[in-house]
């Protein structure tokens, strides 16, 4: 985006796309090549500029002068948010120029230089977290998402090279836990942005864990090393991220929700006039998609186990939304019928049969899913000499009949 084009206002908000931004301007500007001195080059310019194109520039009549600071009250156009942003990028791409000097001269000076300028970049990082937050109320929800995940990734990298690594841990695995709701919550361009975010933050999380002995020998499961991290740090903020990405994929939902117009199953296709109900299909899906993923990597049962859960809530959502359009339609038609009310009841009805067919073949793998788990700890009993295991039998045997009921 050329920098004195005047750049959009999303309604009554600000909307700042940082990871496409930022990655843009990464690969185009010597990144690509780990040119990190043409890097920061440009973004010193980019900041010159768009303190031009807003009127932003030092104060006069002094040879020496502090560079104006974006406040909260100047928040009137959204390039004060890009001036933040590429301040951070500079001291950023200056820190690592230092980096890979320090380590090919082993002179202490540049990395307390680097040290220094990531101390920089953490503070404006901080500071662009602060000017986005939801108190503030001037970007959209996504936006907020994304700051708070690129202040904590500045400041892991802080940590990381003062080798605070539990500090440094707990930053990046916030850092990834954003970007890892926020790639089901947008288009396809966000989705591979964030997941490329996601691999250039799981190194750091390995290390991090190397170093401190978690997860025993092996350190390669970055999602059980995040789950470890957020649940011990419920306390400090990390348990509101749930509900904030939530709110941004419910958003994303109901604007899906409105062009989500028809279904097609089993080679027919029916209109779709409930919104509610098209909101619920769209979490469904997007609980699916999670689901189908895990089973192709190498994740956790338990944290399957909780996919299906939010898999089956979604469906049994929407079963009950369908279940009351065709009952409410029932009602209306036993009062008045046109010449469309029975090709509205077949579709309403073709809707209901295909919620409940996806919740019940679901739920019947879900169940298979835990007769296979009983089976596998019931052969591990019986190999060490267990006793008393009558119950766990029982406990298949009700699986069984539960699948049996659903077929």
């Amino acid at each position: 985006m050329d920098i004195e084009e005047p750049i959009k206002e999303q309604g009554s908000t600000f909307s700042l796309d940082i990871l496409a931004l930022t990655n843009e301007a990464r690969n185009t500007y010597g990144l690509r090549h780990q040119d990190y001195s043409r890097y920061r080059q440009y973004c010193a310019k980019r900041v010159h500029r768009l303190r031009e194109s807003v009127n932003f520039v030092h104060s006069k009549g002094s040879r020496f002068n502090q560079a104006r600071e974006v406040t909260e009250a100047d928040l009137n156009d959204v390039r004060f948010l890009h001036i933040v942003l590429f301040d951070v990028e500079r001291a950023w791409s200056y820190a690592m120029e230092l980096k890979r000097e320090s380590r090919s001269s082993g002179d202490t000076r540049k990395k307390h230089h680097l040290i220094k300028k990531l101390k920089k970049a953490a503070k404006l990082g901080e500071k662009l977290e602060n000017l986005c937050s939801r108190e503030a109320g001037k970007v959209d929800t996504r936006t907020v998402l994304e700051a708070q995940a690129y202040s904590a990734l500045m400041s892991g990298y802080l940590l990381f090279e003062k080798q605070s690594w539990q500090a440094a841990l707990d930053k990046f695995a916030a850092a990834r836990t954003i970007y890892e709701k926020l790639s089901a919550a947008g288009t396809a361009h966000q989705e591979t942005l964030c997941q490329s975010a996601i691999d250039d933050i799981d190194p750091n999380i390995r290390y991090c864990a190397y170093v401190l002995r978690l997860g025993a020998d092996n350190v390669s499961d970055v999602e059980a090393l995040v789950k470890m991290t957020i649940g011990k740090n419920k306390g400090v903020g990390l348990d509101l991220l749930e509900a904030e990405v939530e709110s941004v994929l419910a958003q994303t939902r109901q604007e899906k929700a409105a062009s989500l117009t028809s279904i097609t199953w089993r080679g027919h296709t029916v209109p779709l006039r409930n919104a509610d109900l098209a909101i619920c299909i769209l979490k469904a899906q997007d609980a699916t998609t999670n689901l189908e993923n895990a089973s192709d990597a190498d994740v956790e049962e338990a944290t399957k186990m909780e996919m299906f859960d939010s898999l089956l809530e979604a469906y049994g959502d929407a079963e009950r939304f369908a279940k009351n359009a065709v009952k409410e339609d029932m009602e209306a038609t036993a009062k008045v019928k046109s010449s469309k009310s029975d090709q509205i009841s077949t579709d309403l009805n073709f809707v209901y049969n295909y919620v409940a067919y996806n919740y019940l073949s679901r739920r019947i793998q879900r169940n298979l899913m835990l007769v296979d788990s009983l089976r596998h700890k019931l052969g591990q009993e019986h190999s060490e000499g267990a006793r008393f295991i009558g119950g766990k039998y029982q406990d298949i045997v009700k699986l069984y009949d539960n699948v049996l009921q659903a077929i």
